[in-house]
């Protein structure tokens, strides 16, 4: 985003309706998208908390 900055959007009264939604978990059947959630947990820290409390609640865990 041309807007973002390191301390954040430099435009916030102004923020298009796409950023104002972002990470637009609160739409109608995003979360049954949850490989659309993987590319953005790094930029994304709602997401990323979301992800985690998903890893408790079902049990995930990595084995190799």
């Amino acid at each position: 985003c041309p807007f973002l900055t390191e301390e954040g959007c430099c435009i916030p009264k102004k923020k298009p309706e796409c950023c104002k939604d972002f990470p637009y978990t609160n739409q109608e059947n995003r979360m049954e998208s949850l490989f659309g959630m993987f590319s953005l947990l790094p930029i994304c820290p709602v997401l990323y908390e979301i992800y985690e409390q998903l890893k408790k609640d079902y049990g995930f865990t990595y084995e190799k």
